[in-house]
């Protein structure tokens, strides 16, 4: 993943050095592709990004924490995609099929680096007692891994390696979305096909990278459904909004930021200016209304630069409602967008029957292009990759008092089987960036009005890809 002009050293500045002393570039190279290369070269996944500068010095670095790099014009920062440590998830129960082999095949691992899970409700229990003791006579990581599977009975799901001091903690009974940022630790988790015979916990209601999991994956829940090329309109057996062609050009062109320089207004409030960093920002309408309306004044719209040319300076749109309670949703929202811009805050509204040329007006896949590259800092008026919630995502609950699928809030569709609302929206929206953010454990801890910013996983977002593709439920054609 590509950060261009951004800076990270050592002593708190969002990096370690790979090389020493420190400050030393890597000798003999004078090209990105080497320097690159140089970074790969380095055993044990030990080189996680380099800076190359304007005057083609390559730095080789480790323990990355993007937030924590100031911007330089003199620097890009490259982070390897393949180094990700989104936290894992609970597998989905698998289909009925026959029988597992009589010999089980050899355990997998999947690496999470910078990463801490401990007993007392913070993401996993102990194998060994008394807790917090390492596995005695374990001094190095495959001898800790085979500790694990040791364990009779599958009762070791995952090692925790302590790498400068080298030492081994088993683990069980994991609760990833509890687990911490740690620089200290690599966790390692099993994930060979034993625990898939093994089925997953209930499903909780509370939104949590599991319980996103599960929603995408379910054949026939509201997730999948929300995705017709009709906007608020179920899928069922129409086309999807990605088209019948060639879905994974979309998906490639928004991992890629395509669409990320058009009209986000469009057919709305209009092309906006803006003249300061304007994150963005996601939440229930209200909740979005009262974040922004609470805000200090940033500015003013630019009276003469602000509006897209071709967008008349009225409030047509709203009048475009089919009844007045439309009228009325559609009004709120204006001055919702009206204030947050008033502050420098981007926010997703966008009408009309061919929005940015695709022959559909809003849809989700309009929405996963916004969330991506809100994600990457790419918003028009973005100049860091903030992301604020107006309602915190931790406080989302399916089953709660503003529950999934039970049509709150704007919906020009009406309500029932063939309908999803703007309620329904955000709930999208998170798990969306819980499946491709790798810092998604961090997502789950923001409160409303905190910065977020997310380090966008190409595995997870393939992920995402892959759940949204996938057949629907049988039952769909009886409907």
């Amino acid at each position: 993943m590509r950060h261009d002009n951004l800076n990270c050293w050592w002593a708190g500045h969002g990096s370690d050095e790979v090389d020493t002393p420190r400050g030393a570039p890597v000798p003999g190279v004078k090209t990105l592709d080497a320097c690159l290369t140089s970074c790969l070269s380095v055993p044990d996944y030990g080189c996680e990004a380099v800076l190359f500068s304007k005057d083609h010095k390559c730095f080789r670095k480790r323990n990355i924490v993007v937030s924590r790099c100031p911007a330089d014009h003199n620097f890009d920062l490259f982070v390897r995609g393949d180094h990700d440590y989104r936290p894992p998830l609970t597998p989905p129960t698998p289909p009925m099929g026959p029988s597992p082999p009589a010999t089980p095949p050899p355990p997998l691992w999947t690496t999470y680096d910078n990463f801490n899970c401990w007993w007392n409700g913070h993401g996993s229990e102990e194998v060994d007692e008394p807790r917090g003791t390492p596995v005695p006579n374990v001094f190095s990581l495959d001898t800790c891994m085979a500790s694990c599977t040791a364990v009779p009975n599958w009762g070791c799901e995952a090692v925790l390696w302590q790498r400068a001091e080298r030492k081994c903690f088993r683990k069980k009974n994991m609760e990833y979305s509890k687990c911490k940022h740690d620089m200290n630790f690599d966790l390692h988790t099993r994930t060979d096909m034993r625990f898939l015979a093994h089925p997953p916990p209930p499903l909780k209601s509370k939104i949590s990278p599991e319980t996103c999991d599960a929603l995408l994956s379910d054949p026939n829940g509201m997730l999948k459904q929300m995705w017709n090329r009709i906007g608020w309109r179920q899928l069922h057996e129409e086309e999807p909004c990605w088209g019948w062609d060639d879905p994974n050009d979309f998906f490639d062109g928004v991992i890629e930021g395509r669409s990320c320089n058009t009209n986000w207004y469009e057919g709305s409030i209009g092309w906006q200016n803006f003249n300061q960093d304007a994150p963005g920002v996601l939440g229930f309408d209200d909740a979005i209304g009262w974040y922004c309306g609470n805000l200090p004044w940033g500015r003013r719209l630019d009276e003469e630069a602000g509006w897209n040319a071709s967008e008349p300076r009225t409030r047509t749109w709203t009048e475009e409602g089919h009844t007045e309670a439309d009228r009325g949703h559609r009004r709120r929202m204006d001055d919702a967008a009206r204030l947050c811009v008033d502050r420098s805050r981007n926010i997703l509204m966008i009408f009309g029957g061919n929005v940015h040329n695709t022959g559909a007006g809003y849809n989700s896949c309009r929405n996963l292009e916004w969330q991506t590259c809100a994600a990457m800092g790419k918003l028009p008026g973005q100049k860091t990759q903030t992301i604020i919630f107006a309602q915190a995502p931790k406080s989302l609950d399916a089953s709660g008092p503003r529950p999934l699928a039970h049509c709150g809030g704007y919906s020009p569709q009406g309500c029932g089987r063939h309908a999803y609302s703007n309620d329904d929206i955000y709930f999208l929206e998170i798990c969306m960036y819980s499946k491709i953010c790798a810092n998604n454990w961090e997502l789950f801890q923001v409160e409303a009005g905190e910065n977020f910013r997310c380090q966008i996983s190409e595995t997870g977002f393939r992920e995402l890809q892959h759940y949204l593709l996938s057949p629907l439920g049988e039952q769909r054609s009886k409907r």
